[in-house]
Formats: structure tokens, sequence, C-alpha cells
């Protein structure tokens, strides 16, 4: 070991034995707790503690006030637990459904299943000639050119 590297050990070791000279904390009181599988509830058997979303009417007066300018309208009802989207190079717009298990084209009013069978896809991303799909199991890949409006395997 070099001096230097001595040195500089030997200071840490020494510094971070020195009293501290702030203010100690309050000292922190530990409970111990023992766990076992004997004791715990059967699977299902308790409330979940999931906290899904839930999809609610719009209010019949409810309105987006815009700025000067903008406009907004609908662009895609009547998806599948939509989850996220993503801009292909071409414009169009695919999106993750997942509680349908695939993946969406949306290009204008026309719609097409890019993918199906999916484990409840939720990211997506295009890179270097691929489409690549964040599943529940794993991250599958997609070759996709521009433009294509189903996946090839």
């Amino acid at each position: 070991m070099s001096a230097t590297r001595f040195l500089v050990l030997a200071f840490l070791l020494v510094r971070c034995g020195a009293e501290s000279t702030t203010q100690a904390a309050a000292p922190v009181k530990l409970a111990h707790h023992v766990v076992r599988a004997d004791q715990l509830p059967l699977p299902y058997d308790t409330h979940s503690a999931a906290n899904p979303s839930r999809i609610v009417k719009r209010p019949a007066n409810a309105s987006l006030q815009m700025p000067p300018g903008f406009h907004i309208a609908v662009y895609a009802e009547d998806l599948d637990e939509p989850r996220n989207m993503a801009l292909a190079p071409n414009g169009d717009i695919f999106v993750a459904e997942t509680g349908a298990g695939r993946i969406t084209i949306l290009r204008g009013k026309q719609r097409f299943a890019f993918a199906r069978d999916l484990d409840q896809p939720f990211g997506l991303a295009f890179a270097k000639g691929f489409l690549y799909v964040g599943n529940e199991s794993a991250v599958v890949r997609f070759p996709y050119v521009p433009g294509q409006t189903a996946a090839r395997i």
C-alpha cells in the first residue's frame, strides 16, 4: 500500500472514531418482532392492499379551460387499460393496453392491433429498428419499420 493511501486511510479511521461536536440525535428505540409463516393468514383471506385506479364518468357540465389559440378533443376511446403511449417515427401512436395484453396503433381514425397475447404490456420504446415492449414478465422486442401495422416475429 502506498504511503499516501495509508495516510488517507489512517486519517479516515481516526476521523470516524472521533466524537462529533454536533448534538447527538435522540436514541432510537428498537423493537424485536418475530413473524412466523404459521401465524400468517392464508393467501386471499385478508383484504387486498391494492389500490387500483377506477374510471369515473365525466360530469355533464365538465370542460377543460384552454388558453387562447389552443384546442382539445378526444382522440381515442374504448381502450382496455391503456398504460403508456409512444410516438412512432412516422407519427403513428402506439398504445400499450395492459388489460387486453396488446399493443394498438392509432392512426387517425384507424386502429391496428400491432401485437397480441402479451403479458400485461406497459412500457414502449423505439430504437434502432425495433419496438421494445416492457411486459410484466420480460422485455420483448419486435422488428419495426415505420408504417408497419402488425408485428413480425
